[in-house]
């Protein structure tokens, strides 16, 4: 048997223990996401699969254990793994990399992650949570006997606080089905992100290119433009259209646009500017309709002092 199958059967033998005695089973309800998605990350980033794959299995191995308290079963598990590992003569070096992949997973604890394997196992957990949701809700209703209301907005938040904790790459990958699911659980529409970094990816190229009309154009459903805190809200075409004018005789050196996040139909996103030999620092507040109509557009900005 390789290394894997080994853990993988002492990990079941414990599982099932533990199943017996209270009715829970750690390797249905969680782990076996947590591998399977640990696993599927670690091809994709060029991770160690074997290193992955062990921490996987043993990440959570204190608690169906029943050795020591929840709070610390990261601390606990990788004592385990250590003891486990080393009993089946697994290299020295290659235990220590697992022991930090059990010790750091715990997202709650903003533990420090300093390899691509740590990293990985952290986020499989949280991704765990979004292939066991009904789990989610047994525990709010069942364990915590939450309202309904409450039982709701509790696996709401869960699944929000997971998806914050990912790391930027992985949380890319799963924004679809967050979104996706946020939709179908909680009836909430969110903003596709493809469709907000082009529509700011136009905006950036319609000002460079000092084509108003184009420019314009994004804000044809606008009852709101501000592009500085203290001047007067624009609340027409007519008006929005004349403040583009002055870009004309504006020196556009260049213009970068990011997305910092999206909330429902909200964006918010950095804006950097190089003109007439100036720096400019600014954020957006963005709002659309249903339609994916600008119908909100508010502007801060700094400027670089000269030295």
């Amino acid at each position: 048997m390789t290394i894997v199958e080994l853990i993988k059967e002492e990990l079941l033998k414990r599982c099932n223990e533990s199943k017996d005695s209270d009715g829970f089973d750690f390797w249905e309800n969680h782990i076996k996401y947590v591998v399977d998605n640990a696993v599927a990350l670690a091809k994709k980033y060029g991770a160690d699969v074997e290193i992955v794959e062990l921490g996987a299995l043993l990440h959570d191995i204190a608690m169906p254990s029943n050795i020591g308290p929840r709070e610390e079963h990261h601390i606990y598990g990788s004592k385990i793994a250590e003891e486990l590992l080393t009993k089946y003569n697994y290299p020295q070096d290659k235990i220590e990399r697992v022991k930090r992949c059990v010790l750091n997973h715990r997202g709650s604890q903003d533990l420090p992650r300093n390899t691509i394997e740590e990293e990985i196992i952290a986020d499989a957990d949280v991704i765990a949570h979004f292939d066991s949701i009904p789990t989610l809700f047994s525990l709010a209703f069942k364990e915590l006997n939450l309202s309904l209301n409450e039982g709701t907005e509790f696996v709401k938040k869960k699944l929000e606080r997971d998806y914050n904790k990912l790391s930027d790459r992985t949380r890319n990958l799963l924004e679809e089905r967050y979104s996706n699911i946020r939709k179908v659980l909680f009836n909430e529409q969110h903003m596709d992100r493809n469709f907000a970094e082009q529509w700011l990816n136009n905006l950036k190229e319609y000002w460079f290119n000092k084509d108003i009309d184009s420019a314009v154009s994004l804000f044809k459903k606008t009852i709101f433009y501000q592009e500085t805190p203290f001047m007067k809200p624009y609340t027409t075409l007519e008006e929005i259209n004349q403040e583009w004018q002055h870009i004309k005789n504006e020196n556009i050196q260049n213009i970068e646009i990011k997305v910092l996040a999206i909330d429902g139909y909200t964006i918010i996103a950095q804006w950097l500017l190089k003109q007439n030999d100036k720096d400019y620092d600014g954020i957006y507040e963005i709002k659309f309709n249903d339609n994916n109509e600008c119908i909100y557009f508010k502007s801060w900005e700094m400027i670089k002092e000269d030295e």
